[in-house]
């Protein structure tokens, strides 16, 4: 049985999505253990590379927009997307780590597929043709 054009979409926004993802655990972990940054400031740097990444794949590929008129209001309101997301992860992530005492990479897990959820969701209106 064939998958459903919706559900292709999912996967392709996972799979986009997955590569950005798979950057800011990256940046997140060297940065914190080998750079001997602050958790929250690695993640602030993983975040930023996430949303270069995901920009392109995510307007290109998961949701066709090949409309080129359109990059500079669509890369506005993604970088908002991103800026309150990213805003939203470092809250949570000082409560998880700071305050309820988990580690920062055990911690991350729950608020990735929070904000993946959320943001495939606005990301959809924001590319959809």
């Amino acid at each position: 049985m064939p998958i459903s054009p919706r559900y292709w979409r999912i996967v392709k926004y996972l799979l986009a999505g997955g590569v950005g993802v798979g950057l800011y655990y990256l940046l997140l972990y060297v940065l914190t253990e080998y750079a001997d940054f602050w958790y929250l400031i690695s993640a602030a740097i993983g975040g930023a590379a996430n949303y270069a990444s995901n920009f392109l794949f995510q307007k290109f590929w998961t949701f066709g927009n090949k409309d080129r008129t359109t990059v500079k209001a669509q890369a506005k309101q993604y970088a908002i997307l991103f800026i309150s997301l990213g805003s939203a992860n470092l809250g949570l992530m000082f409560i998880l780590v700071s305050l309820l005492h988990i580690w920062y990479i055990a911690a991350q897990i729950p608020v990735t597929l929070l904000l993946t959820a959320i943001g495939y969701r606005i990301t959809r209106k924001i590319f959809s043709t």
